[in-house]
């Protein structure tokens, strides 16, 4: 995170593509280190970059809308509808331009759902994601994805056991 705080601070053209990627970045690592309200400054600075150079509908915006979405969503309750709107977004840029990345956006959303407690709701949307249309419960446990929950045997745990 300080390596590339550091690049953010060397990069002198803040409005370029290699910008806007390197602060986008930089807005996914604080929300994974639990800074989300930190993240949306950072991905709403690469959105407004992508936007100006690529123009609105093209799927790095959409990366953008989408991560902004799951930063919203990390945010909680006062921002969920931000969430929608830009998880909305960036489901109807990907559907048009890039649709073998609609599964990220439904997956998002699927979180987003969760978070506004409507489990049944995020069920049908993560059913929508392409990767998924042919598994069963149990295909889906057994996924690789680390994104999905996994049935691990003993042997694969990772410290202790509750």
């Amino acid at each position: 995170m300080i390596l590339l705080g550091i690049v953010l601070d060397t990069l002198h053209d803040k409005t370029t593509l290699e910008y806007a990627r390197a602060v986008n970045l930089y807005g996914l690592l604080c929300i994974d280190t639990n800074r989300a309200t930190e993240a949306v400054e950072h991905l709403q600075q690469g959105l407004q970059i992508r936007e100006k150079l690529l123009g609105p509908e093209h799927p790095r915006v959409a990366v953008s809308f989408s991560n902004l979405g799951m930063c919203y969503t990390e945010i909680g309750p006062p921002m969920l509808d931000e969430a929608m709107k830009s998880l909305e977004k960036s489901l109807t840029i990907r559907l048009k331009s890039d649709p073998g990345m609609v599964g990220n956006t439904y997956s998002n959303m699927s979180s987003l759902y969760l978070r506004m407690r409507q489990p049944n709701q995020a069920e049908a949307t993560l059913a929508k994601c392409p990767s998924l249309k042919d598994m069963n419960d149990d295909s889906f446990l057994r996924t690789d994805n680390p994104r999905f929950s996994r049935l691990q045997s003993p042997s694969h745990c990772i410290g202790p056991r509750d």
